[in-house]
């Protein structure tokens, strides 16, 4: 999973813990991890996203391809792992 975002060159992209930026995870996925469920999340949303400022024009078009492929990359390296693995390697909340 971590050599996606570096086989896709998207130099603006990170991977960080899920409490990174708070006890939990700053989106919808959060209430899921505060339970114990393995959550990924792949924000390549700009921090001014839901801003007024934010508008069509804004959007990186270069980076749709690589984001697409990065994506399918993170979600395929979990093929064949079951979810208790998943829990097991998952950082307790």
């Amino acid at each position: 999973m971590s050599t996606a975002l570096t086989e896709e060159k998207l130099t603006r992209s990170m991977l960080c813990a899920p409490d990174a930026l708070g006890t939990a995870p700053p989106t919808d996925g959060g209430l899921y991890y505060t339970e114990g469920i393995p959550i990924a999340q792949f924000l390549s949303a700009p921090w001014y996203l839901f801003d007024s400022a934010d508008t069509l024009d804004k959007i990186d078009r270069a980076s749709l391809i690589p984001l697409t492929r990065a994506v399918i990359r993170i979600v395929d390296s979990t093929r064949m792992t079951t979810a208790a693995e998943l829990r097991a390697e998952a950082p307790t909340p």
